[in-house]
């Protein structure tokens, strides 16, 4: 039997692990190197032609949750925070950040499906890019100094919203996720 009969098929081994590796990964699961840092600043046109800033908001644990119409996980996400935004209204404020996405279909997409939360304008991604996020819906939470303590690059679940709700709402929430 000749060598390179055995070494040329041996010689591949290794790139099929790494492949079947790869293929296992979440291509979204890149840690955000904004956890622990200040949130970055915003001044945003609101669906109703406000304008909002975080500067402006107080010491008010937040919810910033990145979202578009065309989203499929979005829609289904979406009940969830409606659910959030009324257990802890007046406890943390949940804002939308409309991404890539037109008023109209904005507007349209969150009569139809309810909510009590203000909502700004992101129409070309300058504060997605800000964020760091890579694609919808992706939601972040904030503590009372303005902290970001969680950035979640997946659709909410009510476990991850009642947990992260509890570390933003303790007294000691300024500090990082040990």
């Amino acid at each position: 039997m000749k060598p390179w009969k055995i070494v040329i098929p041996l010689a591949g081994v290794p790139l099929l692990l790494l492949l079947a590796w790869g293929m296992g990964q979440d291509p979204r699961a890149v840690p955000t190197p904004l956890v622990g840092t200040t949130a970055p600043d915003f001044s945003r046109e609101t669906l109703q032609g406000d304008t909002l800033r975080l500067s402006d908001l107080g010491d008010t644990p937040l919810v910033i949750n990145f979202w578009a119409s065309w989203c499929i996980p979005c829609a289904e996400e979406h009940p969830l925070l409606v659910d959030f935004e009324r257990r802890y209204h007046g406890r943390i404020r949940l804002i939308g950040v409309v991404y890539e996405d037109t008023r109209a279909n904005a507007i349209r997409w969150y009569q139809e499906r309810g909510g009590n939360w203000t909502n700004v304008m992101d129409p070309r991604g300058r504060m997605a890019i800000d964020y760091g996020v890579r694609g919808v819906p992706e939601t972040f939470f904030i503590t009372r100094d303005r902290r970001i303590l969680l950035h979640l690059p997946k659709p909410v679940t009510y476990d991850v919203l009642e947990l992260w709700a509890s570390k933003i709402l303790a007294p000691d929430s300024t500090t990082t996720p040990s």
